[in-house]
């Protein structure tokens, strides 16, 4: 059983990627490069992006050709990424699957009322809140300070530093095992993945259940989801890697299960201490993998291709929209939003500005192309014509306000960039 941790020690520093983070193969064949990327939950005014200027670090993507992870080049320490100044903050609209994802848990791993939950990455607490109200005694852990801070002034207790083994440990010796250790779209954010994957099979109780949810990585190559890439994202995750990482610290996917809402295309598998038998469905996805080529280069390299057909696609379209003298603004600041924009050299003379429910972004400007970020009250007072989306993922939630704006403005249109342009 292989337990070792692959990750610089110097966790200061900005790594090139030489060996697969999850296996150490040295076959790494890199699909894509987006050039210089800022980091992109950074906010900064104006004034202080001329004084004090912005970092930009190579944003490419790689497959390892031994066990299928696909990561990053280049790894960004998480006390760059995650600083008093991180922006990101879990949106409301998480509730729903929060809610549904905790009453699946338990309905899976049976524990009862007063059980111990630890969720890692739990920013403001809002999944732990879910676990609170079902009567589960719960405990979170994140690195981003401000938020961290906002959930123990809500009643959930959280421990503001990066989830590792020696964490974990820690935790065991203070509180015992957990019953439940989830992780909602935060896996892909810890550099040290193996180190991750080790603290919680030590924090895990035997019969305990782990629940991971994540972007999946067949959603992204299927609908060309580029803007997923960005410097806090370095993983991008499949089963097959996965599996292979969970056996080497005696753990295994019993149960999987695809959300396709969320984020664009998710997965919640449901992992368990060995033995335990894995579920058909989880291993028909498996499968499915291996069946559809998600580890063949050749369907990388298509990707490739077609991440640059939409590009052209959406300059195009935002050309024509600015010869025709409509006024174009954008919705959602989201790390995506300046993936695409950065990738695409997409700024404030083509984007007025964006509107964001982010309170601790508005008066400032988007990492890298410099959008004025505002309040979304403003997009609802203006109803421009055009309203690029640049959070699409969380479109089905924002279809009652885009109808105001409608009802304002009935030649607003809603430009919809991936996976291919579409007007709403």
């Amino acid at each position: 059983m292989v337990k070792e941790s692959f990750v610089d020690k110097e966790q200061n520093k900005v790594r090139l990627l030489t060996v697969c983070q999850a296996c150490k193969g040295k076959k790494l064949y890199k699909f894509i490069n987006f050039g210089p990327m800022p980091k992109p939950n950074i906010y900064q005014t104006r004034e202080e992006v001329i004084q004090h200027g912005q970092i930009s670090y190579q944003l490419d993507a790689n497959l390892c050709m031994n066990c299928g992870l696909v990561q990053l080049g280049e790894i960004i320490p998480s006390s760059e990424l995650f600083a008093d100044n991180y922006a990101y903050r879990t949106p409301d609209a998480m509730k729903f699957d929060f809610r549904n994802g905790a009453h699946e848990t338990i309905d899976i791993s049976k524990i009862p009322e007063g059980s111990k939950v630890l969720e890692i990455g739990s920013n403001v607490g809002l999944c732990l809140k879910e676990y609170k109200r079902l009567g589960m005694k719960v405990i979170g852990v994140d690195p981003a300070t401000k938020y961290a801070k906002q959930a123990n002034k809500a009643g959930i207790k959280t421990l503001i530093e990066p989830f590792t083994p020696v964490l974990a440990s820690e935790i065991v010796k203070k509180m015992g095992k957990m019953d439940i250790v989830t992780a909602a779209n935060v896996l892909q954010h810890i550099p040290d993945i193996r180190g991750t994957i080790e603290g919680i099979a030590t924090l895990l109780a035997p019969k305990g259940v782990f629940t991971l949810e994540f972007p999946y990585l067949g959603n992204i190559l299927t609908n060309t989801d580029f803007d997923t890439f960005y410097a806090e994202h370095y993983y991008y995750l499949s089963l097959k890697p996965l599996q292979r990482m969970f056996e080497d610290f005696g753990l295994t996917i019993v149960h999987a299960k695809h959300l396709p809402d969320i984020h664009c295309g998710s997965m919640r598998i449901f992992v368990k201490h060995a033995p335990s038998k894995m579920s058909l469905v989880a291993k028909e996805i498996l499968k499915h993998e291996e069946e559809q080529g998600f580890y063949d280069p050749n369907k990388f390299a298509a990707f490739r291709v077609k991440v640059n057909d939409i590009m052209y696609q959406i300059h195009e379209h935002l050309h024509i929209a600015k010869m025709r003298g409509e006024r174009i603004v954008a919705h959602g600041s989201s790390a995506k939003f300046v993936t695409l924009t950065n990738y695409g050299h997409i700024g404030s003379d083509m984007i007025e500005y964006v509107a964001d429910s982010t309170i601790a972004k508005h008066g400032k400007v988007t990492p890298g192309m410099g959008i004025p970020v505002v309040s979304e009250d403003r997009l609802i007072k203006d109803a421009p014509d055009l309203i690029f989306n640049g959070i699409r993922n969380f479109y089905q939630q924002n279809k009652s306000k885009y109808g105001e704006i409608k009802r304002k403005n009935p030649k607003t249109k809603i430009l919809i960039p991936i996976p291919e342009v579409e007007y709403k």
